[in-house]
């Protein structure tokens, strides 16, 4: 199965709150959608388990995306520090909620560490979160790390592939708007598409996606687009021709109106 969901309130009720939005989606035939707490983590836990219960009762898939203030390979100590915190609010937010996954930004690369360096520092953090998620017995959401769209951003695919191999219960996150950018525009057919699904994922596992389309410039993503539905179909049909399991989170400008446009193709 495919879910089809947007990221944020919907465009028809900005200002209404996230549980009129979900109802929403419902009503329109949208899927799933992903709580952005852009600069802090601001919900109640109280107001997290109300918005689940409409979730629930709407059959909308809810994820979380944490604050984008993160990084896991800061040469400040205190950043670091911040930044699982703001990382362990989502998770215990999304806990309420009742959301699939928990998606996060992880680092950027600095001059005073390697790649080397920076992964170690990204895995320390990873494992630190996966070890508090443990000892609550927190089983979903499950810890998503996004692929990233800037040169100066840990988390190319083979990063991810690679610290994924080393901490399996962290779940990669595909925004193919980002890697299109991060590949320069490499991405051009079907078998592009499944190439990045084989590699990042394992037969019938469930794949948390963002798309859109995307502006960028020398390998650096520079502003989301307008959904352009020829691409998106590529992506459709290498998942339908993979049998993939996903769940695909529209982040264009359009929001719930480009959603619209893609849910047909993935019946």
């Amino acid at each position: 199965m495919i879910k089809i969901g947007i990221a944020g309130v919907p465009l028809a009720l900005k200002g209404k709150g996230t549980a009129e939005g979900i109802k929403y989606l419902a009503a329109i035939g949208l899927d799933a959608l992903e709580v952005q707490f852009v600069r802090r983590v601001s919900m109640k836990e109280a107001t997290a388990v109300s918005v689940g219960e409409v979730a629930q009762e709407a059959k909308i898939d809810l994820s979380v995306h944490a604050p984008y203030g993160v990084n896991l390979a800061s040469e400040n100590q205190t950043t670091i520090a911040e930044s699982i915190e703001r990382i362990r609010l989502s998770i215990d937010r999304g806990r309420a909620l009742g959301a699939k996954v928990v998606v996060f930004h992880s680092a950027y690369y600095s001059k005073k560490y390697t790649r080397k360096q920076t992964f170690e520092f990204v895995k320390e953090g990873c494992a630190a979160l996966l070890e508090y998620m443990h000892d609550q017995g927190i089983t979903e959401p499950r810890l998503g790390i996004e692929l990233l769209g800037r040169q100066s951003q840990f988390g190319s695919v083979e990063e991810i592939r690679q610290l994924r191999g080393e901490l399996p219960q962290l779940e990669p996150v595909i925004d193919f708007a980002h890697l299109q950018a991060r590949c320069d525009g490499c991405l051009q057919n079907t078998d592009d598409y499944a190439r990045v699904l084989r590699t990042l994922f394992t037969p019938g596992e469930h794949a948390h996606i963002h798309f859109s389309g995307i502006e960028f410039s020398k390998g650096n993503e520079r502003r989301h687009l307008p959904v352009d539905i020829n691409q998106f179909k590529v992506l459709a049909d290498a998942l339908l021709n993979n049998a993939c399991d996903a769940t695909i989170i529209c982040e264009s400008p359009r929001l719930e109106k480009d959603a619209l446009r893609m849910k047909p193709l993935v019946k």
